[in-house]
């Protein structure tokens, strides 16, 4: 025990999110946007100078973004599109792609379908919110505070349901059993649910995403 702080015990408990050191190349970040400094031989469809965006770094530990430079394969980058900043560049990939993985790669969301979006405010409700709209679903979403509900109205939300002043229960049943506008606050002035049958998909996004 040094200066009252004894000194740290083994765990028999496995070690979880603990990220395996590969030195002396070890960092951290899995999104990044940059430009192209160098080409490996037989590259195709890249030029140096080229803006490029990210899409995965198959080992962060090794080819971590939080970097001035790292080396990746060309399968796992794009071209940056025009007018995309790169703050934005930067920071949409693993939204977007979480995102549409959980609602059209995992639940198969297809048009008309009804999804309830929790922590809609967060980076990952609202790409799933975009996306929803894309498809031709209908995003309901789920807030912890009835503060946002014009900030998710505006990103595209069909209804928002704001946890602070409503059950969650109740008035999800609510929006999915009218194909009208019902007298709750959050809904758009239009019909948020299309005549005909209708199923529902539920997008849990982690709580760290946003509230």
């Amino acid at each position: 025990m040094t200066n009252g702080v004894p000194p740290p015990r083994p765990s028999a408990r496995p070690l979880i999110g603990v990220y395996a050191s590969s030195r002396p190349h070890a960092r951290l970040g899995c999104e990044g946007t940059g430009i192209v400094d160098a080409l490996g031989e037989g590259v195709e469809g890249y030029d140096v100078g080229d803006a490029v965006v990210l899409t995965a770094v198959p080992d962060m530990t090794a080819n971590g973004t939080y970097a001035e430079h790292t080396v990746l394969p060309a399968t796992r980058i794009i071209k940056r599109p025009e007018g995309l900043s790169p703050v934005s560049a930067a920071a949409l990939w693993v939204a977007y792609s979480t995102a549409y993985g959980a609602l059209v790669e995992k639940a198969g969301m297809k048009p008309g379908d009804q999804v309830l979006i929790t922590a809609a405010s967060g980076t990952v409700g609202l790409a799933a919110i975009q996306i929803a709209n894309h498809i031709g679903a209908t995003p309901i979403a789920v807030t912890r505070h009835a503060a946002k509900r014009d900030d998710l109205l505006a990103a595209g939300a069909a209804a928002v349901v704001a946890t602070d002043t409503e059950d969650i229960v109740q008035a999800t049943h609510l929006h999915r059993a009218t194909a009208v506008p019902v007298p709750t606050a959050g809904v758009r002035p239009r019909p948020i649910l299309p005549p005909g049958p209708r199923r529902s998909v539920h997008c849990a996004v982690p709580d760290r995403a946003g509230p």
